[in-house]
């Protein structure tokens, strides 16, 4: 694939030619955003909890 982009001119984003790592590398891209896409909407929430946390903070001056 990397030989017939560089034989049909195009470059990568950096005006360099391409090599076979970076094709796998667009394409592992290409399929975990595909994979991110194809997943199912959620339609609506139903039965859970709300939990309130609270966190102190504990700022110390002047210890000496």
């Amino acid at each position: 694939m990397s030989k017939e982009l560089n034989r049909l001119g195009f470059k990568s984003s950096m005006e360099k030619d391409f090599y076979p790592s970076l094709i796998s590398v667009i394409w592992k891209k290409i399929e975990k955003k595909q994979s991110i896409l194809n997943q199912p909407e959620v339609t609506g929430y139903s039965d859970f909890d709300i939990v309130l946390v609270q966190l102190q903070l504990y700022l110390f001056k002047n210890l000496y």
